[in-house]
């Protein structure tokens, strides 16, 4: 993965995707019938065949994996070790956002290369250039055993 101080074109960022973030680059950004979409290059992880499509072409097999990729169990996995009976919450909106802090910010204060901006913070501080007065409450919830 390229440094994003090495190419300004490049944002590193992550994609949000059932509970886990993958890292990836976020090369441009589009909007198309009112939906912005970023053009994402996503770093190799092995994903089940189940949830792939090949269009029907034909995947070379290999004996092992390789160590230097996760696969998706292991990616899972790391995600429930971090504190996972800790999420952090919109205290604007008052959404559970993410169980990371950055995704709740950003979720408040907004991107410059994102137009997404909580709608509650807008309504009561509309000068999106400044960060939120609030910032994120944390939430932990007990684990029963």
């Amino acid at each position: 993965m390229a440094d994003s101080n090495s190419d300004p074109n490049v944002i590193k960022q992550s994609v949000h995707y059932q509970g886990l973030d993958f890292p990836c680059k976020i090369l441009e950004k589009v909007k198309k019938d009112n939906t912005e979409y970023g053009l994402v290059q996503v770093n190799p992880y092995y994903e089940r065949m189940d949830y792939l499509c090949t269009a029907g072409e034909e995947i070379p097999t290999a004996k092992t994996m390789k160590k230097k990729y996760k696969c998706v169990d292991q990616l899972i996995a790391n995600s429930k070790k971090k504190d996972s009976n800790v999420k952090y919450q919109c205290p604007y909106c008052l959404e559970i956002i993410s169980a990371r802090k950055d995704t709740c910010d950003r979720h408040i204060d907004g991107r410059l290369d994102y137009a997404s901006i909580c709608k509650e913070r807008i309504k009561v501080e509309p000068d999106r250039t400044n960060k939120g007065i609030k910032r994120p409450i944390m939430v932990v919830y007990e684990i029963e055993k």
